[in-house]
């Protein structure tokens, strides 16, 4: 396998917003067509996840939401909603939640599956405390993955929602997942979708960054059939519920021209990525030099990359805003996050 250097920081940021002190490295694979970080988090994977990472924390309901149009849906339901499609009208399916935080898809399954045994790993310590403390969990199995594959305990239902791009070797970790698999049992795998995500390329704990055709490949090579997707055109978070395939096949989804076309949608992206380094930072020198106010719009990654990349302070601007609500009242970046109709 031939990688070609795509770009290399010495600072990053990680994917719950935290300025990080350390490299990513993002490599595309000439083979394959994947961008993969080879720095980051890869080597400390374990304290990063115990300690550090912190998704959502500002409450136990507080949540990403995703946009159709004008409407927002919280995280947990917009999963939810995708996974009980496919699943039996049954009481007692068994159900893992890898990488569950505190616990907002399984309490969400609580509600939508009747009397759900449920099973959930998850490495932060803040988060299972969350977990633990919440009445509507008190079910839930916390447990570590070695103890899950020890026990050949078979699941319904397994979720990976947000975990993939976070392990360093996503083949074997979905061979390892599958085998946890009941015969008719489904896996919902939701990861960011690199095409539509440019920003990723700062990304310190993603290290991989999946679009729909080089995940497909993955799938594929694992023996696992997508049954069902949904993501649209401009969306960054893609959701798949994908199965055993009844018989393994050999893998030739892979093409050169379709190759081709993700070494270009990748360096179209760092493109995009390097005009805003460069961008971002003389609009807002040109605001202040009209003391204009400066007002960033969103909490996602670009903003602290251009502070942890030394090319923008937190003093720079003078608003947050968001419009997921759950995040009003949070300080991040050294600013209280506002909504928008406050500031506008």
């Amino acid at each position: 396998m031939t990688d070609i250097l795509l770009s290399e920081y010495m600072n990053s940021v990680t994917s719950d917003g935290q300025i990080a002190d350390g490299p990513v490295r993002n490599m595309v694979s000439e083979d394959t067509g994947l961008v993969t970080n080879m720095e980051g988090s890869r080597n400390i994977l374990n304290e990063f996840f115990r300690t550090t990472y912190s998704l959502d924390e500002e409450t136990s309901d507080s949540e990403s939401v995703r946009y159709d149009g004008d409407i927002s849906i919280g995280m947990a339901t917009s999963v939810v909603d995708l996974i009980v499609e496919q699943l039996p009208r049954q009481a007692g399916l068994n159900v893992l939640d890898v990488g569950c935080g505190k616990g907002l898809v399984l309490r969400t399954l609580v509600d939508r599956l009747v009397s759900p045994v449920l099973t959930g790993i998850e490495p932060n310590e803040a988060a299972k405390k969350r977990i633990v403390a919440d009445p509507k969990l008190k079910q839930v199995c916390l447990t570590v993955m070695d103890e899950v594959i020890e026990a050949e305990k078979k699941f319904d239902l397994i979720i990976l929602n947000n975990v993939l791009e976070h392990v360093p070797d996503p083949i074997d970790f979905l061979k390892r997942i599958s085998s946890l698999l009941a015969s008719e049992g489904i896996l919902f795998v939701g990861v960011p979708n690199f095409a539509n995500n440019p920003i990723d390329l700062l990304t310190f704990d993603h290290l991989s960054r999946f679009t729909p055709r080089t995940l497909c490949a993955i799938f594929e090579t694992v023996n696992l059939l997508p049954i069902r997707r949904s993501f649209g055109a401009n969306q960054v978070s893609m959701d798949w519920i994908v199965k055993r395939r009844s018989r393994s096949r050999s893998t030739t989804g892979r093409t050169v021209g379709s190759v081709i076309e993700e070494l270009e949608g990748a360096r179209r992206n760092q493109r995009w990525l390097d005009e805003c380094i460069e961008e971002i930072p003389n609009r807002i020198n040109l605001a202040k030099g009209k003391t204009q106010p400066v007002v960033i719009y969103g909490t996602a990654n670009l903003w602290p990359g251009l502070i942890a990349l030394g090319r923008s302070q937190e003093d720079d601007v003078n608003h947050i805003v968001d419009d997921n609500e759950s995040r009003w009242g949070s300080r991040r970046w050294g600013r209280v996050i506002e909504s928008p109709e406050y500031v506008f």
